[in-house]
């Protein structure tokens, strides 16, 4: 399996210099910006809120893999602490989610409309008429 992993790994940044060029010479004259230029970078919770048999999904490092946002494994939260941690980082479509913990730097476009909150997950917001996802 982590040869696959691997395989795959080397495949995904051939195919990026292949599509856009090395990112250190950039042949092809892309503009280049600093992320906080474009982007307001912040994190979820790092509390530990109480967890429910019902209630609104609290996604970590181990529901953002692959691409993808696993809700099906996600512990669940009360709605007052879903509205608390959402005043400091709610996430939007269009909005981009990095694991800080376990599965490091597998980012996920968030292609839903979230209806829950983060905990050690960072949280990238395009700045206003910067997102190319829209939003």
């Amino acid at each position: 399996m982590r040869i696959k992993s691997l395989f795959h790994s080397i495949v995904d940044k051939a195919r990026f210099v292949e599509m856009f060029g090395d990112m250190v010479l950039n042949p092809n004259g892309w503009d280049k910006y600093k992320i906080g230029e474009l982007c307001d970078v912040r994190d979820g919770t790092h509390d530990s809120p109480q967890y429910y048999s019902k209630g609104y999904p609290l996604v970590t490092s181990k529901n953002v893999s692959a691409g993808k946002i696993d809700l099906s494994d996600c512990s669940l939260i009360c709605e007052d602490d879903y509205q608390k941690i959402n005043q400091r980082s709610k996430v939007d479509y269009g909005d981009i989610l990095m694991p800080m913990i376990g599965t490091v730097g597998n980012p996920v476009i968030v292609d839903l409309e979230p209806e829950f909150a983060i905990k050690n997950v960072a949280l990238i917001k395009f700045k206003e008429n910067s997102n190319p996802f829209g939003s």
